[in-house]
């Protein structure tokens, strides 16, 4: 029951709900269990099969290509291959390593480690790189399980010692190891934790605000609520909350993810704020996302150009156009009121 809104968050996460229904029906919970098996799978069949594919321009769910035969010719030799490819290359298995190594692998002693599986699974099969590693967000749904099973596993040494309920027989060697067991595992996340964005907190320029950033907030605050704005990656979750947001150039090309080497469609939105300094990134390098800056100069200059666009202010890098038009009218009206 409490599972079941995995299905709101994640479209992978059905199959999560899946193994769950799975586990419980190993533990002899047979109705609940199969009704979350099934939910899992046919939820997950649903978005990926009509509510994405609905939603995406071209018709299709594009992240299904990367889990897909993965060029070996055929379903079945993608499966047969399955064993050696979910750990090669190494940065698989080092990945694999990371998830667990949290718990000091205790997580492998309890069963519900392997409601991890069908999300590790689809990611070692993945034909993207981003998926396999630990720097992005998908080993953050894994990590409840993993911490979860790892409870389970030490579960039967918390019946003993100091911290054990009324009329438990003491047991030393048992309340040792509980201790040794959570010893370890701090002492192993404090050792991973500065390789890891958490790691940032202790840097001194993490709790500075540069001058770029100012000069960013000055030029965010001159684009009124409710406009329509085209922006360069990094500001754009700075104005999701007021405006109607893109992202600049646009992109992806209409039907193709991931492909910069067509033309991007040309700007429909009232305000253009482009940053050409190079964005932190990690832990890819700082550069441009998505078109190298030479392609986005070149379409801020057409915007110029070609869709009419005129400079209103700049600064450290930044550059805020407006285009006059029935809309930005309208909008200004607005704000004016």
């Amino acid at each position: 029951m409490y599972a079941a809104p995995l299905l709101l968050v994640k479209e992978d996460l059905g199959l999560t709900l899946a193994a769950l229904g799975g586990y419980l029906v190993w533990r002899g919970r047979r109705t609940l269990g199969f009704a979350a098996l099934l939910g899992g799978v046919l939820g997950t069949l649903v978005i990926t099969k009509l509510v994405l594919p609905a939603l995406n321009s071209s018709g299709t769910y594009a992240y299904g290509e990367y889990v897909s035969e993965g060029g070996r010719g055929s379903l079945l030799m993608t499966l047969l291959a399955a064993p050696l490819d979910a750990l090669r290359p190494e940065v698989k298995a080092v990945t694999l390593v990371l998830v667990l190594a949290p718990t000091a692998l205790l997580a492998l002693r309890s069963p519900i480690a392997l409601l991890a599986l069908p999300t590790l699974g689809w990611r070692l099969l993945s034909q993207h790189p981003y998926h396999w590693e630990t720097a992005f967000h998908y080993s953050a749904v894994l990590m409840p399980i993993v911490f979860a099973a790892a409870i389970d596993a030490l579960t039967p040494y918390g019946r003993f010692g100091p911290f054990s309920p009324s009329g438990a027989k003491d047991n030393p060697l048992a309340a040792r190891h509980l201790r040794a067991s959570l010893a370890t595992v701090l002492a192993v996340t404090l050792v991973l934790l500065p390789s890891f964005p958490f790691g940032l907190v202790l840097r001194k320029d993490t709790w500075r605000t540069p001058d770029h950033v100012r000069a960013a907030r000055a030029l965010l605050d001159r684009i009124p609520d409710g406009a329509t704005v085209a922006a360069s990656n990094r500001l754009v979750p700075q104005l999701v909350s007021r405006t109607t947001v893109v992202l600049f150039p646009g992109y992806p090309i209409p039907g193709r993810l991931y492909d910069t080497e067509g033309t991007p469609p040309p700007p429909t939105s009232e305000w253009i704020l482009h940053d050409s300094r190079p964005h932190p990134a990690w832990p890819l390098p700082d550069g441009h996302w998505p078109y190298p800056l030479h392609r986005q100069q070149q379409e801020l200059a057409r915007a110029q150009k070609t869709y009419g666009y005129r400079v209103v202010a700049t600064a450290d890098g930044l550059t805020l156009l407006h285009r006059e038009g029935p809309l930005a009218r309208g909008a200004a009206e607005t704000s004016i009121r």
